[in-house]
């Protein structure tokens, strides 16, 4: 936010409404991807989403309805077959940012069943 005092608020640029983070605080810098990827809902049901940028401790995901995605969950790349267990930091309309909560490593993932999710 910036430090502007009128009448004792505080103003905020946009792109901190929202929960989102501000780039100098992220512990890994992030690179800007597009990759598939799905979130793992049970060990039957997979969401399918796409990553728009990533770091060594997080991401930033594309999905719809992200209001029905559970608070962590497991994550798994498509084209490299690697699954993470992650957990919800921020959510805005179609989008949310993640941390990872562990290691990266192969997924044993069976072809699952793409959900619907239902709308809000």
């Amino acid at each position: 936010c910036w430090q502007i005092n009128v009448n004792r608020f505080q103003l905020c640029s946009t792109s901190e409404v929202g929960g989102g983070m501000d780039e100098n605080k992220r512990e890994a810098q992030r690179q800007k991807v597009l990759k598939g990827a799905r979130i793992l809902l049970d060990d039957l049901r997979t969401l399918d989403c796409s990553i728009k940028d990533i770091s060594a401790t997080g991401a930033k995901i594309a999905c719809p309805n992200t209001l029905n995605i559970p608070d962590v969950f497991r994550l798994v790349t498509t084209a490299d077959n690697i699954i993470r267990p992650a957990k919800v930091a921020w959510r805005r309309e179609g989008l949310i940012g993640i941390h990872f909560t562990g290691d990266a490593k192969p997924s044993a993932l069976r072809k699952a069943k793409p959900v619907a999710v239902p709308q809000v």
